[in-house]
């Protein structure tokens, strides 16, 4: 909920959706350019409060074999991913320092 209410206060100072959802560490590439503008077209819709007063169910084909995995578990995924490629990063610029143990 926080995530929506700051992308769409950005996106109405002018910020480009794509590169707020990069930014929170979504890649586009991903999630892809249009999900992402129809995520900002409906939040903005939204009454601020939304988020806190109707909880989301889960998706009803959540975990049933050959049905897409619901849009948090791809989000949620695409973070952890980012930050063990952000961790293999330092770790090969310390090796290549000389500075790892």
């Amino acid at each position: 909920d926080s995530f929506k209410r700051e992308a769409v206060t950005r996106y109405r100072r002018g910020e480009s959706p794509v590169r707020i959802f990069r930014e929170a560490g979504l890649d586009p590439r991903l999630i892809g350019n249009k999900r992402i503008e129809r995520c900002i077209a409906r939040w903005k819709r939204e009454p601020p409060d939304a988020g806190t007063t109707r909880p989301h169910a889960p998706a009803p084909d959540a975990g049933r074999e050959g049905r897409p995995a619901p849009m948090n578990v791809v989000l949620a995924q695409t973070m952890r991913i980012n930050a063990l490629e952000e961790r293999l990063r330092r770790l090969e610029l310390s090796m290549a320092d000389g500075t790892a143990r």
